[in-house]
């Protein structure tokens, strides 16, 4: 890798914030796309997080399931309570049923993925950590801080 820190937005990676309806109506189709949420659970037997993508603090729950492959998971490092930027490129948009509090939509990720760290509480304290893992991509699992 070059010396040059990437820059998310400027990149086309975090571009069209998405919110609860659109992912409902599957609008996700422009380049960019992405959610911002939090880790409110995980269960790492399903490589599933359930991470909460409400608008601000004080609104409805609104809890998005996201299974991640396998072979993409091993190569994340996130916990409960992650701050997160989680690109819509390449996810599959699948039907769900649960509680109330979660979208009937599930996003699974099978080819690759690009999450943005924004911040991490606790001992770690870290921020601005990106994750972009593609097959073929120069910066196959590849992690880099960036400057928020």
């Amino acid at each position: 890798m070059t010396g040059k820190r990437p820059h998310p937005e400027r990149d086309g990676l975090f571009l069209s914030r998405k919110y609860a309806s659109d992912i409902i109506k599957g609008d996700i189709d422009i380049p960019g796309s992405y959610v911002v949420g939090y880790i409110f659970s995980t269960n790492p037997a399903k490589n599933r997080y359930t991470v909460d993508i409400r608008r601000h603090s004080n609104a409805k729950s609104a809890h998005l399931d996201v299974v991640i492959e396998d072979k993409l998971q091993k190569r994340l490092e996130l916990l409960v309570g992650d701050q997160l930027h989680i690109s819509l490129k390449g996810v599959e948009l699948l039907p769900s049923s649960g509680p109330a509090s979660h979208l009937p939509i599930l996003l699974r990720f099978r080819e690759g993925i690009t999450v943005l760290l924004e911040s991490r509480t606790g001992l770690q304290g870290e921020k601005g950590k990106l994750f972009h893992i593609w097959p073929g991509s120069s910066m196959y699992s590849a992690v880099v801080f960036l400057s928020l």
